[in-house]
C-alpha cells in the first residue's frame, strides 16, 4: 500500500506528464502547418513577382491580368515584399521544422537503446 503522500505525488506527475504531451502535440502539428503555409504562400507568390519584375510574365504569372502589371507601382513592390518575407518564413521554418524532427527521432532512439543496456553498462 502507498503512502498519501506518495499517492499525491504520482498524480502530480501525472498531471504534469499529461500537460507536457498537450504542449508538445500543440507546439508540434503548427510547425508543420506553418511550413506548409509559409510555402504555399511564398514560393509561387516570389515566383509570380520575380518572373513579372524580370519582364517573362507580364500579365502574371497565369496570364489573368488584363493589362501588363505596373512594375513600377507601389503595390506591386509592396506585394513584392510580402511575398519575399513570407518565402524567407519558409526558407527558414522547414529546415528548421525537419532537423528537429530528426533530432527527436534520434533522441528516441537513443533513449530507447540506453534503455535496454544494463546498469552496470551505463557507467
Amino acid at each position: 500500500m502507498q503512502s498519501e503522500p506518495g499517492r499525491t505525488l504520482r498524480r502530480w506527475a501525472y498531471a504534469a506528464v499529461a500537460w507536457l504531451v498537450v504542449c508538445f502535440v500543440w507546439h508540434g502539428v503548427p510547425l508543420w502547418i506553418g511550413c506548409a503555409v509559409l510555402t504555399m504562400r511564398g514560393v509561387p507568390g516570389l515566383v509570380e513577382n520575380v518572373t513579372t519584375a524580370t519582364g517573362l510574365t507580364p500579365h502574371g504569372l497565369l496570364g489573368m491580368e488584363k493589362e501588363a502589371v505596373d512594375t513600377g507601382s507601389r503595390d506591386f513592390w509592396k506585394t513584392m515584399v510580402i511575398n519575399g518575407y513570407f518565402f524567407l518564413g519558409a526558407v527558414l521554418l522547414v529546415p528548421a521544422t525537419v532537423l528537429s524532427r530528426r533530432s527527436r527521432r534520434r533522441a528516441r532512439v537513443r533513449c530507447g537503446v540506453d534503455a535496454a543496456r544494463p546498469a552496470k553498462a551505463r557507467s
